[in-house]
Formats: structure tokens, sequence, C-alpha cells
């Protein structure tokens, strides 16, 4: 069972620790956000225009901010929220809206960084595996996928499809790796006399 660790190809045990280290990159933004966007505290305002003139800026969307004025203060409903530790206001509606996004956006780049170690686990161990482990992960990956593309098409239904390039680009790599382990596993099995 160990020669079947050593077939495996050099560049495909290796090609899952970039997008891993990718994925804890986004990972740590987006709980970043998300807790920058839990951390706020309510201003007893009847509307944003009591602000003026200020420095302050409109959240209007994930990371989209515009900055507070008169064309735009009176947009704002109450109750108004702070950002805490910024001068970053929104309504209930618009700080509901954004949560989600980002509680998405966290969901799917932990969902991605699982999916990455899963993987690691499967091509550098799978010498050392049973079959039963091996089924455990495959199904495991197969669950997370869909946590994966559940994000990226909420994040389409919701933002702009621009936001949503980096879900996509993700999930066409892993796929492509998917299908080299694959294709692997069926050579291996071929090579070893075993049926697929």
């Amino acid at each position: 069972m160990a020669s079947d660790n050593r077939s495996v190809p050099r560049w495909l045990k290796y090609a899952v620790l970039p997008l891993l280290c990718f994925g804890i990159y986004v990972c740590s933004n987006d709980y970043t956000s998300l807790r920058m966007l839990h951390a706020v505290f309510d201003l007893a305002l009847p509307d944003a225009c009591f602000l003026l003139p200020g420095e302050y800026s409109l959240l209007l969307d994930l990371n989209d901010y515009a900055p507070l004025d008169k064309s735009n203060c009176r947009d704002v409903g109450a109750p108004l929220h702070q950002l805490m530790g910024s001068g970053i206001i929104a309504d209930s509606a618009t700080l509901d809206a954004v949560r989600r996004l980002a509680w998405t956006d966290a969901v799917g780049s932990a969902a991605l960084v699982v999916v990455c170690l899963l993987l690691a686990i499967h091509l550098w161990l799978r010498g050392r595996l049973s079959g039963r482990v091996q089924l455990v992960l495959g199904v495991c990956r197969f669950v997370l996928y869909g946590v994966l593309l559940a994000a990226a098409v909420y994040r389409g239904l919701t933002a702009d499809l621009l936001d949503v390039r980096g879900s996509a680009l993700a999930l066409c790599a892993l796929i492509f790796i998917e299908l080299n382990v694959l294709r692997w596993q069926l050579k291996t099995q071929r090579e070893a006399g075993k049926p697929t």
C-alpha cells in the first residue's frame, strides 16, 4: 500500500498547498470583516443628517462605502448603527444584509480551507488510510463542495457578479485537482490490476 503514496505525481501532491494558503488568507480577512460588522453601537438620532458636517461614511455593501453628505443622509433610516472604532454608519436593513454576505463569505472560505486540508490528507496519506477513512474523506469533501457552491450562488444572487469570481476560481481549481486525483487513482488501480 505504501507504493500507492509514492506513485502520486509530485506536482499533484503540492497543487493543493497554494490553494490552502489562499483559503487561509481569505478566511482570515472574512472573519476580520465579520467581527467588525458585529461590533456596533446604536446612535439615538432620527436620521443621519444630524451627523453632518462630520467625517462619516455610509455602509452600502460589503467593503463598499460612500462619504456621508447631504445627498444621501436622508436615505439612511432609523435606527442608525455605527461600527466601533470607525466613522462608518448604517441602518438596520443594510447592516443585516451586509452581515449575511459576510457570514456567507466566512463560511465559504472556511469550507475551502477544510476541503483543501481533506484533499491534502487524501493525497499525502492515501496509502496509509483504510477504505472507510477514504470514503468518509470523500463524503466530507462532497458536502463541503455543496457548501462552497451554495455560498457562490447566494453571493451571485445578492451581490455583484464580479464578487463571485473568487468563489468560482476556487471551485474550478478544486475541481481540476479532484479530476487529476481521480485520474491518478484510476491509473494506479489499473496498474495494480484492481477492478475500478
